[in-house]
């Protein structure tokens, strides 16, 4: 698969010196250091939650210089680029005025080229060797040299396809916690995410998404957890509403009431409200 890929583009505190003594105290007797399984079963904050509580600003400062230092190499390809390819005009020109060819006329020039034994006289002067072989010579070395340009663009496009398989499967593994992901949408429509993720920077698609994404999906979360706690809330009402009554009454049969609901006293309608209240499954 060919795919244009370059759109991807410890704070650690010191310890305190008064705290060795206490390390030190601690080893010999038998603190934590002596017990290594002690602090395991303290929970490890989970790296999405990191990222988007009290970690949120250095994550995306990492995130944001590893970005901004990849375009700038990028930059300065461009410019190096664009350099070549001045000169390469420049020389093409040149020789175009030489052999009284159009500039663009590269097959023209390149038959001129090759008919032209002026260029291969120093060079079979220097090998002992008649023209005609330095020139076969020169020939088999510019062939070469494509070959190995060719090969060196084989394994470019070999290491794009490999880095977009693994965002492939790094996608497969997202679908898990968010199954409407789409891996090419977001590549295209969100160039940041592009960049993050591109061989230059090298960020994972997960942290990638949630560097982006993280305070829509924290958002959402919350909605989540609310519209679940709503739920539960109905479900245990209704659970009420549904167990046997009690207090003498035979449980899952309502009293059957034979009175006009449309003449009921204010004390009829107060009393069947608390009979309800209660439990009591009430039918007329």
């Amino acid at each position: 698969m060919v795919l244009d890929l370059q759109r991807f583009a410890d704070d650690g505190a010191e310890p305190a010196a008064e705290s060795a003594p206490a390390a030190a105290e601690a080893q010999t007797d038998g603190g934590a250091a002596a017990n290594p399984e002690a602090g395991s079963e303290q929970a490890r904050p989970a790296f999405a939650d990191l990222i988007a509580g009290e970690y949120r600003q250095d994550y995306e400062n990492a995130v944001s210089q590893r970005v901004e230092q990849a375009l700038a190499r990028r930059f300065r390809e461009k410019q190096e680029e664009r350099a070549r390819n001045q000169k390469m005009q420049s020389i093409m020109g040149r020789l175009a005025q030489k052999y009284h060819v159009e500039a663009a006329d590269v097959d023209g020039i390149a038959r001129h080229l090759d008919d032209d034994d002026s260029l291969y006289a120093e060079e079979a002067s220097r090998l002992g060797v008649p023209v005609s072989v330095a020139k076969e010579m020169v020939k088999l070395r510019a062939a070469n040299q494509q070959a190995q340009e060719l090969q060196r663009q084989t394994m470019e496009q070999r290491a794009l396809d490999r880095h977009f398989l693994q965002l492939s499967q790094q996608a497969e593994e997202l679908r898990k916690e968010f199954p409407d992901f789409d891996l090419m949408a977001e590549i295209r429509g969100n160039e940041r995410f592009a960049r993050m993720t591109s061989p230059q920077v090298g960020i994972s698609v997960r942290d990638a998404y949630y560097a982006i994404h993280g305070a829509e999906i924290q958002r959402q979360s919350m909605q989540y957890a609310a519209q679940q706690a709503t739920r539960n809330v109905a479900a245990s009402v209704q659970a009420g509403a549904s167990r046997p009554t009690e207090n003498g009454l035979k449980g899952g049969q309502g009293a059957n009431m034979a009175v006009d609901v449309a003449h009921m006293t204010r004390e009829q309608r107060e009393a069947i409200r608390k009979r309800v209240y209660s439990g009591e499954a009430v039918t007329f």
